[in-house]
């Protein structure tokens, strides 16, 4: 038996991190908002009472591969989370409801964003061990929320 360690770093670019997040809203209840570019701007004007916002970290590459008319909003019941891109590229999460605290929109926003995170990196992870001519046997979701991954490659 053998154990390979492969780290790979992390860079967010727009359309994987669009993909997982779409995944991810849908496995956790939240709906894909469609509007159009007016709608959205619409929305902008609009002050929703209690709102939590976060500027990603590290956000400079995933703001370079996306413009400016992009965004992502989802929705569940009355919480809102929309990732847009700000005037100086980065890219930030707003989460609004008007029925929840703002320790309570946080916490949303902080567990969909570490869902998100945990898709994209993950693939991220399964194509850079496909380039590396590994493949993967087996993806286990463990009880704890991780992603086991039995991968093997024949030399």
């Amino acid at each position: 038996m053998c154990s390979v360690i492969v780290v790979v770093p992390v860079v967010l670019v727009w359309p994987l991190f669009a993909s997982a997040a779409v995944s991810i809203a849908t496995q956790l209840g939240f709906q894909i908002a469609k509007k159009s570019k007016e709608e959205l701007n619409a929305d902008k004007n609009i002050v929703k009472t209690i709102s939590y916002e976060k500027e990603l970290d590290k956000s400079n590459v995933l703001g370079e591969t996306m413009s400016y008319e992009e965004q992502i909003v989802i929705n569940a019941g009355d919480v809102e989370v929309v990732f847009s891109k700000t005037p100086r590229g980065k890219v930030k999460m707003v989460v609004t409801g008007d029925k929840h605290s703002h320790e309570e929109l946080a916490k949303i926003g902080k567990d969909v964003l570490d869902k998100i995170m945990q898709k994209y990196s993950l693939e991220v992870l399964k194509k850079e061990l496909k380039s590396r001519g590994f493949d993967i046997n087996e993806e286990e979701n463990l009880t704890d929320g991780s992603v086991k991954l039995n991968v093997v490659r024949w030399d």
